[in-house]
């Protein structure tokens, strides 16, 4: 089953900001994501106490946090591993 891709505007600035590493992680993205976008391996974790279901995937140093809806997988942050606490509190609460 392949799952449709939207990458909102917010997590596409931060994928032009860190220039060839997005790309790299925007083929992981397609790669990985419209295929099995559910937990299935190391590289992909629930996040746990937000009041919707978010899922984080690893690419590297970066994080790719996104939700799951029927077809679709929905990015709504790139961001490096260190901010992924402050980035979570700040841009998705």
């Amino acid at each position: 089953m392949n799952f449709k891709i939207t990458i909102l505007p917010s997590a596409k600035r931060d994928l032009k900001k860190l220039k060839q590493h997005g790309l790299e992680i925007a083929q992981t993205i397609r790669q990985v994501l419209s295929e099995n976008p559910y937990p299935h391996d190391d590289r992909v974790k629930p996040i746990r106490g937000f009041p919707y279901p978010l899922y984080e995937l690893k690419v590297a140093n970066y994080r790719v946090v996104y939700t799951i809806e029927i077809n679709e997988v929905t990015v709504y942050l790139v961001i490096h591993r260190r901010d992924l606490e402050r980035g979570l509190r700040t841009r998705l609460r």
